[in-house]
C-alpha cells in the first residue's frame, strides 16, 4: 500500500519538524541546536514509522504485528515523553546524530558528486574542468578560513587575535570567492583555443589569488623567506618531477613547472621562519599559485582515448583514493614521524641515536630477571612438568599399542625425550632441596644449566609435536598426548613469566594467555553450539553479547566483580572474593569439609575409570586427565587446609576471613586483567570459527563416520585440519590486538602494582613524563613486535589465493 510504504518518510518530516519546535520553547535555542533536533525527530520517529510498515501486509491484518506494533508503540511513546519533559538529557544524543547525519552526507555526497564530475569529463571536458578546479578551491579556501589562516574578506573584519569574524558570511565568503573565480577561469582557459591565451589566464588567476590571500593573511602567519634554501627546494622538486616525466616518455615542461610551484612553496611555507615582512612574505603565495595557474592552463583538451584511461583511473581513484589517503596521513605519516622522532631526545630537537631504545631495554620496570630462582619451586612449574610428562608417556604408550613395538624400539628421539622428563624431574627435586639446604639460594652456573637443558627439552618437545622428524617415529600424537603436553607448556610458561617481570614480559603474558583462551574457548563453544539445536543462536548471542562493550565499560564492570572491602568481616559485594572467602571458611569447616573431600575423591575415581576404560579401547582421554589434575589439586588443598580466603591463628585455626586484592597482588593481577579481554574475544573468536565449521563440506564427517571415527576424533582429525587457516588468522588478529592492549591496563589499575604494558608504558612516557622520544620508541618496538604476525598473515591470505585459483 503506498500509505504504508510513504509512513516513514512522513514520519521522519513529522519529527524533524515537531521535536525542534517543542524543543525551541526553551530560551537560548541555536540554530545548530535547531538542526541537531531536527535530525533526532526525524531519526526517532522515521524508525518508529519503519516498524510500522515492515512486512508485506498492513500490520492490522497479522495478529503477532500488531501486538508487535503495539508493544513498541507504547514504549516509543513513553520515549518521547520523556524526551520531550527532560530535554537537557538529551542533547548529546541528537548532537551525536546530528554528527553521524553530517558525516554520512559529506561522504555520500562526495562520492556521488565525484561520479557525476566523471560522467561530465566524457560529455563537456570544459565543464568538468571548471567544476572541479571550483569544488577544489571552494574547499581549499574553507580549511583555510576555518584555521584562521585569512582574515575576512568582505563582510566582517576580524579582530586582531584568534578569531575569525562573527557571522556566517564570514566564514563562507572566501570558499565563494575561491569557487566563482577559478571556476570561470578555468573554463576560460579550457574554451580558448591558443595556449599563449590560456597560459596568460592561468598565470593571472594564480596571480590575482596570490595576491589577495597574502592581502588578508594574518600577520603572524607571513613567512620571513629564506631564499637560498627556497631556490634550492624550486631546483630539487622541479629537476626531480622532470626526470620522472622524461623517464617516462612525457613532456617533462609541464612536470617542472609543477615542481617548481610545490618545491617554492615548501621552502617559503616549511622551511622559513614565520613573523617574516608583509612585502616578502607575499611572494610566499603569489609565486607557487601563479606557477599552479601556468600548469593548468598548459595541459590541453585530452583526446577521446585518453578520457577513456583518465575514466578509468578517476574510477579508481574515487573509490580507493579515500581509503588511501586516511591509511597514508593516519598510518603511515604518523608511523615514519615517530620512527624518526624515536632517535632524538626527550625534545625531539637532537640526534640520540640508539640511546632511547638501550633507556628502555635497561629499565628494570621494562626488563627485570632477578627472580628467576623461583622458577622451580613454582606450583605452575610443578604441575606443567606433570602435564608434559604425561603426555610423553601417553604418546609413547600409545604408539607402542597401535604398533605393536617396543616402547623405544628404533628412535633416538623418544629416548631423548625420555631422557628430557627425567632431567626435569631431577630439576625439580633439587630445586626443592636446595632450597631447604640453601634458604633458597642455587649455585647460578648450575641452575643456569638446567635452565638450558629444560628450554632444549622443550624445543625437543616442539619439534615431535609437528611431526616433521623422522627421529621421533615412536611418539604417537593423540588428542591425550598432544593436549597433555600443550597445556604443560602453557603452564611452564605462566611459571616462566611470573618470576620473571616487566613490562616487555607482560606484554608476552598477555599475548600467550588472551589468545591462547580466547582461540580455545572460541573454538569449543563453536563445536559444542552445532549439538544445541534451536537454543543456537540463543547462547551464541550471550556468548557474543560483551563484544557490544567496550573495553572502558568492561573494565568499570569486571573492576567492581574484584573490588574487595576492608575489614574483610564485612560482607562481601564482589563475586570473587565472595566465593573466595566462603571456600576459606570450608577449609576450616567441620563435615562439611569432609563431605567436599568425599564428593572430590569420588570425582577423581570416576574420572580415572573412564580414563582407563577409553585407554584400553583406544579411545582418547584428554579431557578425563585435565579433570583428574583439576580435581587433585582442589582435593589436596583443601586436605591440607589451604583453600580459600582465611587468616590463621597462631593455633592453627580459623582466625577469620581474608580477601584477595585481585588487581592488586602480583604477579597474577595480571591474570586477571586478562580475563577481561578473554571475555570480550571469546564471542568473536566463537563467530567466525563457527562460520567456518558450518562450511565443512558435510560429506567429509559423513565418511568419517562410516570409518567409525568418535566425535572427538572427527572434530580433531577431520574438522580442525580444514579450519586451520581460519584459526590462524583469528589467532594473528588476537596478537595484534593484545600487543598493544592499553585501556583494560589504563582503567585498572594505571599501570601500578607490577601490570603496565608497553602501550601504557608508552603513554605515561610521552604525556606524564613528556619525554617524546623515550615514548616514540615504545612505540615503534610495539610496531616492530605487530608486523612479523601481520607478514604472516598477509603471506597466508596470497597462498590461499593462489591455491583457490
Amino acid at each position: 500500500m503506498k500509505v504504508q510504504r510513504d509512513l516513514p518518510i512522513i514520519a521522519a518530516i513529522l519529527g524533524a519538524v515537531i521535536l525542534p519546535i517543542v524543543r525551541a520553547t526553551e530560551p537560548g535555542m541555536s540554530l545548530l541546536s535547531y538542526f541537531q533536533w531536527a535530525t533526532f525527530g526525524a531519526g526517532v520517529l522515521g524508525a518508529l514509522g519503519l516498524v510500522f510498515t515492515s512486512g508485506e501486509e498492513p500490520f492490522w491484518t497479522k495478529v503477532g504485528s500488531t501486538i508487535r506494533v503495539a508493544v513498541v508503540s507504547v514504549i516509543g511513546a513513553v520515549a518521547l515523553y520523556y524526551i520531550l519533559t527532560t530535554s537537557e538529557s538529551f542533547d548529546r544524543v541528537a548532537s551525536t546524530m546530528f554528527v553521524v547525519l553530517c558525516a554520512v552526507s559529506i561522504i555520500g555526497g562526495s562520492w556521488v558528486i565525484s561520479n557525476v564530475l566523471l560522467d561530465l569529463a566524457q560529455k563537456n571536458w570544459a565543464l568538468f574542468s571548471a567544476a572541479s578546479a571550483a569544488i577544489a578551491a571552494a574547499v581549499g579556501f574553507s580549511i583555510t578560513r576555518g584555521n584562521l589562516v585569512l582574515q575576512s574578506l568582505v563582510v566582517d573584519p576580524d579582530p586582531v587575535l584568534f578569531s575569525a569574524g562573527g557571522g556566517w558570511g564570514g566564514r563562507l565568503e572566501w570558499p565563494i570567492f575561491g569557487a566563482l573565480l577559478w571556476g570561470v577561469g578555468v573554463y576560460a582557459m579550457r574554451i580558448v583555443p591558443v595556449q599563449a591565451g590560456r597560459l596568460l589566464i592561468g598565470s593571472a588567476l594564480g596571480l590575482i589569488t596570490g595576491w589577495l590571500i597574502a592581502a588578508n593573511q594574518q600577520p603572524w602567519q607571513l613567512p620571513d623567506i629564506n631564499w637560498v634554501t627556497t631556490a634550492i627546494w624550486t631546483v630539487v622538486v622541479a629537476g626531480l618531477l622532470g626526470g620522472i616525466a622524461a623517464f617516462r616518455g612525457r613532456d617533462p615542461i609541464p612536470s617542472v613547472i609543477l615542481g617548481a610551484g610545490v618545491g617554492f612553496a615548501i621552502g617559503a611555507w616549511l622551511m622559513s621562519p614565520f613573523l617574516g615582512a608583509v612585502g616578502v612574505g607575499r611572494w610566499a603565495s603569489i609565486i607557487p599559485l601563479a606557477l599552479l595557474g601556468v600548469r593548468i592552463g598548459w595541459r590541453q583538451t585530452p583526446t577521446p582515448r585518453s578520457l577513456s584511461v583518465f575514466d578509468n583511473r578517476a574510477r579508481a581513484f574515487v573509490f580507493l583514493g579515500p581509503a588511501m589517503l586516511f591509511l597514508f596521513s593516519a598510518l603511515v605519516v604518523p608511523a615514519v614521524a615517530t620512527i624518526i622522532l624515536s632517535f632524538r631526545n626527550r625534545d625531539g630537537d637532537e640526534f640520540v641515536g640508539f640511546d632511547n631504545y638501550r633507556t628502555f631495554f635497561a629499565d628494570e620496570d621494562s626488563v627485570d630477571l632477578s627472580g628467576w630462582r623461583d622458577l622451580f619451586t613454582s606450583d605452575l612449574y610443578s604441575v606443567g612438568f606433570l602435564l608434559i610428562g604425561a603426555g610423553l608417556i601417553i604418546g609413547l604408550v600409545a604408539n607402542s599399542r597401535r604398533n605393536r613395538v617396543g616402547l623405544l624400539e628404533g628412535s633416538s628421539g623418544s629416548i631423548a625425550l625420555l631422557a628430557g622428563a627425567v632431567v626435569m624431574f631431577a630439576a625439580t627435586v633439587w630445586s626443592i632441596l636446595g632450597e631447604r639446604i640453601t634458604s633458597g639460594q642455587f649455585l647460578s652456573v648450575p641452575a643456569f644449566l638446567v635452565i638450558l637443558v629444560l628450554l632444549a627439552i622443550l624445543s625437543l618437545g616442539a619439534i615431535a609435536l609437528t611431526g616433521k622428524v623422522d627421529a621421533f617415529d615412536s611418539f604417537e600424537r593423540t588428542s591425550a598426548s598432544v593436549g597433555s603436553v600443550i597445556a604443560g607448556l602453557f603452564l611452564m610458561s605462566y611459571a616462566v613469566l611470573s618470576v620473571v617481570r616487566g613490562t616487555f614480559f607482560n606484554n608476552i603474558w598477555w599475548v600467550i594467555t588472551v589468545t591462547t583462551l580466547s582461540v580455545t574457548l572460541g573454538l569449543a563453544i563453536a563445536a559444542l553450539a552445532e549439538k544445541a539445536g534451536s537454543t543456537e543462536n540463543v547462547a551464541k548471542s550471550f556468548i557474543f553479547m560483551p563484544m557490544a562493550i567496550s573495553f572502558v565499560g568492561a573494565s568499570v564492570v569486571w573492576r567492581l566483580q574484584y573490588q574487595p572491602r576492608f575489614p574483610a568481616t564485612e560482607t562481601q559485594t564482589s563475586v570473587m572474593n565472595s566465593t573466595w572467602v566462603e571456600l576459606g571458611e570450608l577449609s576450616f569447616s567441620g563435615w562439611p569439609r569432609i563431605l567436599v573431600l568425599l564428593v572430590l575423591a569420588g570425582l577423581i575415581g570416576l574420572l580415572v575409570k573412564s580414563a582407563v576404560g577409553r585407554a584400553r579401547i583406544g579411545e582418547t582421554f584428554a579431557g578425563q586427565m585435565v579433570g583428574i589434575v583439576a580435581f587433585a589439586f582442589l582435593f589436596f588443598k583443601l586436605a591440607d587446609r589451604s583453600l580459600g580466603g582465611f587468616k590463621e591463628a597462631a593455633d592453627g585455626t580459623y582466625g577469620g576471613p581474608d580477601v584477595v586484592r585481585f588487581l592488586q597482588d602480583a604477579p597474577f593481577n595480571n591474570v586477571f586483567m586478562m580475563i577481561i579481554l578473554i571475555w570480550i574475544q571469546t564471542g568473536f573468536a566463537m563467530v567466525i570459527f563457527s562460520a567456518a565449521i558450518k562450511a565443512v563440506p558435510q560429506e567429509f564427517i559423513e565418511a568419517a563416520n562410516v570409518d567409525g571415527a568418535t566425535e572427538s576424533q572427527t572434530f580433531f582429525r577431520v574438522i580442525v585440519p580444514q579450519i586451520l587457516p581460519t584459526i590462524g588468522v583469528v589467532a594473528t588478529t588476537l596478537i595484534v590486538l593484545v600487543t598493544k592492549v592499553f585501556d583494560i591496563v589504563k582503567v585498572s589499575t594505571g599501570g601500578n602494582f607490577g601490570t603496565n604494558v608497553l602501550a601504557n608504558d608508552m603513554f605515561e612516557v610521552s604525556f606524564s613524563f613528556f619525554n617524546r622520544g623515550l615514548g616514540s620508541a615504545i612505540a615503534v618496538f610495539i610496531l616492530v613486535s605487530v608486523l612479523p604476525v601481520m607478514f604472516m598473515n598477509v603471506r597466508r591470505m596470497q597462498q590461499e589465493r593462489v591455491m583457490n585459483r
